[in-house]
Order: structure tokens, then sequence, then C-alpha cells
């Protein structure tokens, strides 16, 4: 990512050492984990979980697609209001 140790090391509040420990080690942490996706801005627990290929929607993408059905069902209703409508001016 292009980030120096040297800026998680402050971030993170611990010392050279314990940094260069963090990433010689095959496991880390889930709260230092977590640390490290807040000061990073970058959630590896998603990227760790798309790792995994087992499906799963997040609360907000079910809210997206809830969102997005009512949304389809209104445009089906304004479609077949215009039907009507339009169906009404060519008896005219």
């Amino acid at each position: 990512m292009g980030i120096k140790k040297a800026f998680i090391q402050r971030a993170l509040d611990v010392n050279q050492t314990t940094i260069s420990r963090y990433f010689r080690q095959h496991s880390i942490q889930i709260a230092i984990l977590w640390r490290f996706s807040r000061i990073l801005k970058f959630n590896f627990f998603m990227a760790l979980g798309e790792q995994l290929q087992i499906p799963y929607t997040t609360q907000a993408e079910k809210e997206l697609r809830n969102t997005l059905h009512l949304k389809n069902h209104e445009i089906e209703l304004l479609q077949a209001k215009v039907h009507y409508l339009e169906s009404l001016l060519k008896k005219t």
C-alpha cells in the first residue's frame, strides 16, 4: 500500500521492534488487525472474508437491494399508469 512502517508505528504507538515482529509473524491478533484496519482505512476483515468464498450479504447491501426492489416496483406502477393514460389519449 506504500505506507511506511514508521507511520504505522506512530499510529499504533508501539516501538520499532514490535512493528517488525508484527510483520514477521505468520498470524496476528484480531485486536491488532482491527487497529491496522482503522489506521490504514482498509477493511482487512472483509478482504479475508472474500478469500473464504462463502456468500455473504452485508446489512447495507440488504437495504440497498430492498430499496432497489421497491423502486423497481414503483417504476412498474408508473409505467402501468403511463400506459393507461396513453390508452385514454388514443380513444379521444
